[in-house]
């Protein structure tokens, strides 16, 4: 329903005639199989939908407005303080990530690939560099280290399991599944 009012569909001021929302909305939804029209019901909670949003999109327009006037007088920042373009929402920035997606990092040195785009090269090459690690290391499953991960590849589980915090592992170095099968056998 509030996306209704959100889309425009339903006024945001003004009466509402609920049962006629329903029926030609709701009616045959399968979100509101369970829901019937009842007139009480839906009249409370249009008004409040329709208040609510109203408030909220009212909220909305004034921080647009304010961002605006925001933004003239401090707009965002072209260079940092050594005076080098921010990289951040730069054109540099939209191409490499399609450049790394592509998987052209993998196929070129970073020179290389500094030296395919013109708006690269308004960056040093050093800082081209590191932009590419930042970006290969964002893209890193989080918090798994390398001695987890080469365990992982090895195909040795009770190591992986001892790098991870020791989830299963009991003392010995055994899963709980090997000590439970340990003290059948006994």
């Amino acid at each position: 329903m509030a996306q209704c009012f959100l889309d425009g569909i339903l006024p945001l001021d003004g009466e509402l005639d609920a049962e006629d929302i329903y029926d030609s909305l709701f009616a045959g939804h399968p979100a509101f199989e369970d829901w019937p029209f009842a007139k009480e019901l839906y009249d409370g909670r249009l008004s409040r939908l329709q208040d609510v949003i109203g408030k909220r999109q009212k909220w909305t327009d004034y921080d647009t407005v304010a961002l605006k006037k925001d933004r003239e007088i401090f707009p965002v920042r072209q260079f940092n303080s050594k005076n080098e373009p921010v990289w951040k929402g730069s054109e540099a920035d939209t191409w490499l990530r399609m450049d790394i997606q592509d998987e052209l990092h993998l196929t070129m040195k970073p020179k290389e690939l500094w030296k395919t785009r013109e708006c690269y090269q308004s960056f040093s090459k050093e800082r081209f560099r590191k932009r590419i690690d930042q970006i290969k290391q964002a893209e890193k499953p989080f918090g798994v280290t390398p001695g987890q991960e080469k365990s992982r590849r090895l195909g040795n589980p009770k190591l992986s399991l001892l790098l991870n915090g020791g989830g299963g592992v009991v003392e010995g170095g055994n899963t709980e599944d090997e000590e439970e099968e340990n003290e059948g056998s006994s």
